[in-house]
């Protein structure tokens, strides 16, 4: 979840707004999530880069264009 930066309101004071991220939760064995952890700390990276490779390969196998469609594209 991220907080906007604070938006005055009418009374004078500050009010910080919350903003929903999209997000999905992956389902694994925890020896899967070791093993991308291992990955990543070998490439010296975080598991996040891992897991949006593996996406960007999904979709290019699928005639699809991850990084157009982060964009929203």
């Amino acid at each position: 979840m991220r907080l906007t930066p604070e938006a005055e309101v009418p009374d004078g004071f500050k009010r910080r707004v919350r903003v929903e991220k999209p997000h999905a939760s992956v389902y694994a064995h925890p020896k899967v999530f070791k093993a991308i952890r291992e990955i990543a700390a070998a490439q010296g990276c975080k598991p996040h880069d891992i897991y949006l490779e593996g996406l960007r390969l999904a979709l290019r196998a699928h005639g699809r264009d991850f990084d157009a469609l982060n964009r929203g594209e």
